[in-house]
């Protein structure tokens, strides 16, 4: 099977529907389909997904990475901690959660996934990135620990 990038997924050619889909489409696939009709609520698929995703992506620093998740409207990053083997990221306005009820679950682990393996990629080290905040929990805006080993 032939591996797909961002070059051939952005070929897009719908002339009647165009390239905008509803927020909601995307919200059924992640949170009804896959969360929903997963076993453990999918999260071993989004994990391996959004590695794969991440490490696809094509980035060339944590700066990048960010500037990324934010053209693609996955949300608005910002950095609330930094040192040599740890990060804070925020991401505000999020893809998946943002204005939905809190529902006491975190589930935007997809979007952790998908840091985890740009990082992975950029830096050429082991790193875990952990959902610690979501919307859906009640929290501002979803926030993800990083660990670099």
């Amino acid at each position: 099977m032939k591996k797909l990038g961002m070059a051939e997924i952005a070929k897009i050619n719908r002339p009647k529907l165009g390239r905008q889909v509803p927020l909601e489409v995307f919200r059924m696939l992640r949170l009804v389909g896959i969360r929903g009709g997963l076993p453990m609520g999918g999260k071993s698929i989004t994990a391996t997904v959004g590695r794969e995703i991440g490490k696809n992506l094509g980035c060339n620093s944590l700066e990048e990475l960010l500037q990324l998740l934010q053209t693609y409207r996955i949300g608005i990053p910002s950095i609330l901690e930094r040192s040599d083997n740890h990060l804070l990221i925020a991401l505000d306005d999020c893809l998946v959660c943002k204005g939905m009820d809190n529902i006491g679950e975190k589930v935007c682990d997809l979007e952790g996934a998908i840091i985890e393996g740009a990082l992975t990629a950029i830096i050429g080290k082991t790193v875990r990135v952990t959902e610690i905040k979501c919307n859906c929990n009640g929290d501002e805006a979803c926030v993800y620990e990083v660990r670099i080993y």
